[in-house]
């Protein structure tokens, strides 16, 4: 697909999917070493890069769906995993009803689909976010509420605003 690199390991390895956010791409520290990591460990690495995929507006949250849910098809959440951070949350759903793994950094969970698909998350999941600073940027909101999910992790920081 146009606009996804692919770092390939050896044959049959593990897939990550690295699904970046809107002004957080993968060249950003959480995702650029998340993908060090992986390769380091043998993992094959398909990067998302939401600008080069034709037609896309990032601003579409169905749009941004639909490119997720096609790039996890044919996913084995045996042994594949995705990391989404911000906009590439939105791939949750894709994710959860697949089964897939994955790890979810500042998830936006005030869109409703990808705080139900958070509450039926497979147990190898891990939410990572917190709240978000008010307009003026002096003190937390609450953010918002966490999925009641039984099988996934759900760590929050008071620093760790979303941002697509």
């Amino acid at each position: 697909m146009a606009g996804v690199e692919t770092e390939r390991a050896a044959p049959g390895a593990p897939v990550a999917t690295l699904l970046p956010g809107r002004g957080y791409g993968p060249q950003a520290p959480l995702l650029y070493y998340t993908r060090m990591l992986l390769q380091g460990r043998g993992w094959t690495v398909r990067t998302v890069h939401w600008e080069r995929v034709p037609g896309l507006d990032p601003a579409d949250p169905v749009a941004v769906a639909a490119v997720a849910e096609e790039l996890l098809d044919g996913a084995d959440p045996a042994r594949d995993l995705v990391v989404g951070k911000s906009l590439g949350s939105l791939a949750l759903p894709a994710a959860a009803e697949r089964g897939l793994p994955g790890i979810w950094l500042t998830p936006l969970l005030g869109v409703e689909a990808v705080r139900r698909a958070a509450a039926r998350a497979p147990g190898a999941t891990l939410l990572i976010g917190g709240a978000p600073p008010t307009r003026t940027g002096t003190a937390p909101r609450p953010p918002p509420p966490v999925p009641r999910c039984t099988r996934c992790r759900v760590p929050t920081t008071p620093s760790s605003a979303p941002a697509t």
